[in-house]
């Protein structure tokens, strides 16, 4: 894909996420950095500031997002129900 790199990043949670879910562990985050031009590259910032993602790319991010989002949500509840509160949930499978 053109247009695009990716970063680690650095995310925090707040007190009240603590306080609904004790010792849980997140599984890394990556920072998606839009780097080509809207309309030429897959992505891109329009004018407007917004992201523009090119149809065929539009297909993969759909997919990283919903798998990433089942990943935190699996993280959730496999670790309060599992009795493995404070295990570390798995890294994100690509």
């Amino acid at each position: 894909m053109k247009g695009v790199e990716f970063a680690d990043a650095e995310i925090s949670v707040s007190p009240q996420f603590k306080e609904l879910h004790p010792g849980v562990k997140l599984p890394p985050f990556r920072w998606l950095k839009p780097t080509g031009v809207a309309g030429r590259d897959d992505f891109g910032l329009g004018s407007d500031h917004r992201l523009v993602v090119s149809k065929p790319a539009t297909h993969d991010v759909v997919d990283a997002v919903d798998r990433h989002a089942r990943s935190i949500v699996d993280c959730l509840y496999s670790s309060s129900s599992m009795g493995s509160i404070g295990s570390p949930c798995r890294p994100l499978r690509r």
